[in-house]
């Protein structure tokens, strides 16, 4: 198509969130707008969310990420433009209100503007005491959040999501006049529809020709009740990644809106001092928002103020308790349990499944010492495996007999091979390349997954010392590929399959070497591969907490620091001695668990600092080497809770000015922690981390989220390592943003990141690593 009259005009939806999007998007994806004579290009099934991701990575690395049939990629899009003469194309995704207008503007103007003839980027604005509202409901819904609409409220403020003005500006700098922005407010809209008014504003002098078909309600509100129901949900799947979470909440909030599913219906709305509150704090940018995008009528400051007349005179509340009976709770919360583990089983008869989980429960009920009833296969095995100092063959063999496609077995089985090197030396480890090479082909596709995994594993307990940069006798992958036939073999192997193993591979021998640019962009594309095949581990889950290196120092050069609730000190009086001082972060569920056991064994070894999230009914006990620090935080994750030590170290080094330690919580003392703090003497930061030629746990520096322990970290009160842990924190932020944030590894994979980004650029921070356990006083157990 040559000529500019037989080029569609392109229509792209950015939102906002709540703003009628869904509506929108099921409108075009189902056919329902319907142009006569004419085509009008709307290329997926539902939304164009998935877009956003394609598009910061080809800005940010000039990848062309590939898509699928029903998703197709930014490039693919700029194709389907040309295979018809299209009159209008419609790409539609609220997750691009978060998005840089030039970084989507580069995109469309490499793929999508050359085979246009206009185009027009449109976004819908909800009045900032609804969008409070609606979007902390949406947010309980898809388990993003569990607090109350005053907390929430303070979220987005800190956030600065609903500052209009600073987050659309750009846009109209970046596109315009043809940017447009319109409020969503009922009697402002054409014929007071979302749908309608899009048409109406986009499809110009063919919007009174279009055809627009009946249309089913979409993502209308819950109300209170179906919301609690939901909270209870999440909170068994709180350990999930957030788009599961998402995903379970939708259909959940669709199951639960059926005729008849709750007797009692109440909707959410504002009470008077949240109202207020909201006023207070947006009236400003209601009327600049109403100056500069709505020729001055007061659209949403008179939408403010009159948020104030209708709100109720009392909170509501949101607590389950509070709408469900106990025997109610119990029964949602034993479904969701149900549902969680079900998750997890992707292949395979359910009702075996279901069988294998009822006798685990059974026989870890009657061997309370036995983390879990053996499985057959498993029973066979050679019992040098389980606590063996060597590591043989013959782990091969059995993970190769091994038929079942248990998602948890396997992950078991993975996270077995892993760790079976921790603590044997290299000549202990009698297992070849060619060995694991040999008998893959027999095995299950999904233990091969395990096995390739496993011989990156291999390979660098074996091999990480002859990468590492040595002067000049240092060697390459490639090197080592060239006079080694089983490492060539090896590297073949990987890289026809093109799995996760393969990047793992070229990333950790990259970073042994110190090269980190190319280390942390492979293990960054692992990573999306990860959750592209949800193929995931407990091993590989460190992959979600990285990024590539140019993200990571954008982040930490111009991130937001991280947002934290308000903490209190308690019982803040200076210790009575000179011990040093140990940090341990923890929720109050913990602290019940382990507090005691911490305080005791800690006597005349070391002074504690409890920094508990979520204390609730925890008592804190009074003791003269103890102090406390709380904070209430709703949302909280597994992931914040294991990180959450570090994001308030900062506070900590300025309030006590001496050196700090940090551990686990599922620890105790043995010993005085003194000669961890002597090795830190003269840093900034000391790392916890496998260091010298006799440690076994050497292999791991090709695995930043490993080699880096989380359990243990020295800071000293210096400006070196205020600047580290600025960095961590906009680190995590940067995470917290992208959706990163809840998993396990966390705290361990940002530790190296920051490190490593510090000795990048060349930071004036004195960081070291040393085996720090050891020398801490302190060993870890679980109770």
């Amino acid at each position: 198509m040559s000529s500019t009259q037989n080029k569609p005009k392109l229509i792209f939806h950015i939102g906002h969130h709540k703003t009628g999007s869904t509506s929108i998007q099921e409108a075009f994806a189902t056919g329902k707008v319907q142009l006569p004579g004419k085509e009008i290009l709307y290329p997926t099934p539902l939304n164009h969310n998935y877009l956003r991701p394609q598009v910061d990575t080809f800005v940010r690395e000039g990848k062309i990420m590939p898509g699928k049939a029903d998703k197709p990629g930014v490039e693919r899009i700029g194709q389907l433009l040309q295979e018809k003469p299209w009159h209008y194309a419609v790409i539609s995704g609220e997750e691009f209100e978060g998005a840089k207008p030039e970084v989507v503007h580069e995109v469309m103007h490499r793929f999508w503007l050359p085979h246009t003839a206009d185009h027009q980027v449109i976004c819908y604005v909800r009045p900032h005491a609804g969008r409070t509202l609606s979007t902390f409901a949406e947010d309980i819904k898809i388990g993003r959040f569990n607090g109350t609409p005053e907390q929430y409220h303070k979220k987005l403020s800190r956030e600065g999501r609903l500052a209009y003005v600073k987050r659309l500006t750009p846009w109209t700098k970046t596109f315009g006049d043809r940017f447009l922005v319109r409020p969503m407010i009922r009697d402002q809209l054409f014929q007071n529809s979302t749908v309608e008014d899009f048409i109406h504003e986009t499809f110009g002098d063919d919007a009174a020709k279009v055809r627009l078909l009946p249309l089913l309600p979409s993502n209308e509100s819950l109300c209170i009740e179906d919301l609690m129901l939901l909270k209870l949900v999440h909170q068994q799947l709180r350990d999930r990644p957030q788009w599961v979470r998402h995903n379970v909440g939708w259909e959940v909030a669709r199951l639960a809106g059926g005729e008849g599913f709750t007797a009692q219906r109440t909707k959410p709305a504002l009470h008077k001092s949240l109202a207020t509150q909201i006023l207070r704090d947006y009236r400003d940018d209601a009327k600049k928002m109403d100056a500069r995008f709505f020729g001055g009528e007061p659209l949403l400051l008179r939408d403010l103020e009159r948020s104030v007349d209708t709100a109720i005179a009392h909170a509501q509340s949101y607590e389950p308790a509070d709408y469900f009976s106990a025997e109610a709770r119990r029964a949602i919360t034993a479904m969701a349990q149900l549902t969680n583990e079900m998750l997890d089983h992707k292949s395979g008869a359910w009702g075996t499944f279901l069988m294998q989980r009822r006798l685990n429960a059974l026989h870890q009920r009657e061997l309370p010492n036995h983390s879990a009833a053996p499985h057959p296969a498993e029973a066979t095995q050679p019992a040098r495996d389980a606590g063996a100092k060597t590591v043989s063959v013959q782990m091969v063999d059995n993970a190769v007999a091994m038929r079942a496609e248990n998602p948890e077995r396997l992950n078991n089985v993975s996270r077995r091979m892993n760790n079976a090197f921790l603590n044997v030396a290299p000549k202990d480890v009698t297992v070849t390349l060619n060995e694991v090479l040999d008998r893959i082909g027999a095995a299950t596709p999904q233990m091969q997954d395990v096995l390739d995994e496993f011989l990156v594993q291999l390979f660098f307990h074996k091999n990480a010392d002859a990468l590492g940069p040595r002067l000049l006798r240092n060697k390459t992958l490639r090197d080592l590929s060239k006079n080694d036939a089983e490492v060539a073999r090896t590297m073949a192997h990987l890289a026809n399959q093109g799995g996760v193993a393969q990047h793992l591979l070229t990333a950790g021998a990259h970073y042994v070497r110190g090269e980190y640019e190319p280390a942390y962009a492979t293990f960054d594309a692992a990573r999306q591969m990860l959750l592209r095949t949800n193929n995931l581990r407990h091993h590989n889950r460190g992959l979600l907490a990285l990024r590539n290196m140019k993200t990571f120092a954008e982040w930490a050069a111009d991130g937001p620091d991280p947002v934290l609730p308000p903490m209190q000190f308690i019982g803040d009086t200076p210790f009575d001695n000179t011990l040093p001082i140990t940090v341990i972060g923890l929720d109050g569920g913990y602290f019940k668990r382990y507090g005691n056991r911490l305080i005791e064994t800690a006597a005349d070894r070391s002074n504690l600092h409890f920094h508990v999230v979520n204390p609730g009914d925890a008592e804190l006990v009074k003791v003269a080497n103890i102090r406390y620090s709380v904070e209430d935080q709703p949302d909280a994750t597994n992931g914040y809770y294991a990180i959450i030590r570090f994001l308030r170290l900062p506070a900590f080094l300025q309030h006590y000015g001496v050196p700090l330690m940090t551990s686990d919580a599922d620890a105790f003392f043995v010993n005085s922690p003194a000669k961890a703090f002597a090795a830190g003497k003269g840093k900034d930061i000391i790392l916890a981390a496998a260091k010298g030629a006799n440690n076994p746990r050497g292999y791991l520096k090709a695995v930043p989220w490993r080699y880096v322990m989380g359990g243990l970290m020295v800071a000293n009160p210096t400006a070196g390592a205020q600047k580290f842990l600025q960095i961590f924190g906009r680190l995590y932020a940067g995470l917290a943003h992208d959706g990163g944030a809840p998993q396990w590894w966390i705290d361990q994979a940002l530790l190296s990141a920051t490190a490593d980004l510090a000795r990048l650029q060349g930071l004036p921070i004195s960081i070291d690593t040393d085996w720090l356990f050891p020398k801490s006083g302190i060993k870890q157990s679980k109770i």
